[in-house]
């Protein structure tokens, strides 16, 4: 049976004692407010849902974007949608951990990153490496052919200190004159990209010092100036906005712009292009490892937050809208919800008997919650980490771990 919200108030007001919900001081607000406790104290076994993560997961990129509705990190499983096996078997770890193990680990895992109130997904995929191919390590301006200025952007050099792969990162101001800048390469060491025309996508990492004066940056990549594919991104990778620092860009190749006849085996021009806003001066801008990526579509299987839905469109929602909204719910985990929104009616009722029926919700509650955890267990997937060390048994063997 789906449940309705004016269901619900129908059989909150059997339970109370005369009073009707107009009495209620705001009915959708303890709607909402029953419903967040509810998903607090338990995992209602209905909210489980399973989506694709919205962008293709590739080996060597780690952050992602999560579905709305994620309940907290309450993930179930993440696994590819084909070719399952045990070698793909995520395992989520504290965020510490996770990037410990980054360059030593070959255990796939995953973690709930929170950022300035942005919730996305980090994942290490070490199984996913079909088609890295490195396109430009852009550690030197004159390695890997020579890369120059044009538009706006001036002193080109190396740092050797602030760069994200390699030994290196290219460097340049933008004078603000136009708004408008590039670096251009077009010597590049000829790239073969014939497999992956059309199905991988580029990356490329770009430092911003005032990420808020930037509104895209564009990558062509092809034979040479007069024949190449282009994409612009105006967000990360993570389709997030661009932040203060290092950021990485992708550049899908499927839907680029195609300008004359560009020869995917032979990969010679490329051209990087800044968009800001004129008038601005930036110190410090740089570029690095432009690197092409076959990726893997994962799922991943997890607990909404959305306790309601549109009846006519089918919709997830978090909030009451209308009486004719869907209660995510079955029939045991709605007699939670009920007793719930119960309890927090009396509390404005007025009368005697208030506290008694208070305690009666409050019993009625806990037993049925009680319950419902023996019946229906959670799945979610929680973290693990290393949390004591003793010494081994094997006292020339080193240390041993329990992992929780």
């Amino acid at each position: 049976m789906a449940y309705d919200i004016t269901k619900l108030g129908s059989d909150i007001e059997a339970i109370l004692h005369g009073p009707n919900l107009d009495q209620i001081t705001n009915l959708y607000g303890l709607y909402n407010r029953a419903a967040r406790q509810l998903l607090l104290d338990v995992d209602p076994m209905e909210t489980k849902r399973i989506a694709p993560i919205a962008n293709t997961v590739f080996n060597q990129v780690y952050s992602y974007p999560v579905p709305v509705d994620l309940k907290g990190n309450k993930i179930i499983n993440v696994y590819p949608q084909v070719n399952q096996n045990y070698q793909n078997n995520y395992a989520q770890t504290y965020n510490k951990n996770f990037n410990l193990g980054l360059q030593y680990s070959n255990v796939p895992s995953f973690t709930i990153l929170f950022n300035s109130s942005i919730k996305t997904i980090n994942i290490n995929a070490p199984f996913i490496t079909q088609g890295n191919v490195t396109v430009n390590d852009a550690s030197y301006f004159n390695t890997d052919g020579l890369w120059t200025v044009g538009g706006d952007a001036t002193d080109l050099t190396t740092n050797n200190v602030n760069y994200v792969a390699g030994s290196g990162a290219l460097q340049f101001n933008l004078t603000g004159a136009t708004g408008l800048g590039n670096l251009v390469n077009t010597t590049n060491p000829n790239v073969n990209l014939a497999f992956q025309e059309n199905q991988s996508t580029l990356f490329l990492w770009t430092y911003l010092p005032t990420a808020s004066q930037f509104n895209s940056v564009t990558l062509q990549w092809g034979s040479d100036s007069s024949n190449y594919w282009e994409v612009t991104t105006t967000v990360t990778q993570q389709n997030t906005a661009f932040v203060n620092g290092w950021n990485l860009l992708a550049f899908q190749w499927l839907g680029s712009t195609v300008v004359g006849a560009p020869n995917a085996t032979d990969i010679a021009y490329l051209n990087v292009i800044w968009n800001y806003q004129t008038g601005t001066y930036q110190t410090g801008v740089l570029l690095d490892s432009i690197v092409c990526r076959m990726g893997t579509i994962l799922n991943m299987e997890y607990y909404s937050k959305y306790l309601f839905r549109n009846p006519i469109t089918g919709a997830f929602q978090e909030t009451v809208q209308t009486d004719s909204d869907l209660i995510n719910l079955d029939t045991d985990t709605y007699n939670l919800y009920v007793w719930l929104c119960a309890m927090y009616a009396v509390q404005q009722q007025a009368g005697s008997e208030g506290g008694a029926d208070l305690q009666f919700l409050q019993a009625n509650y806990n037993e049925s919650l009680m319950k419902y955890k023996l019946m229906y267990k959670s799945e979610v997937q929680k973290p693990t980490e290393l949390y004591y060390r003793k010494p081994n048994s094997n006292r020339y063997r080193g240390w041993s771990s329990r992992q929780p």
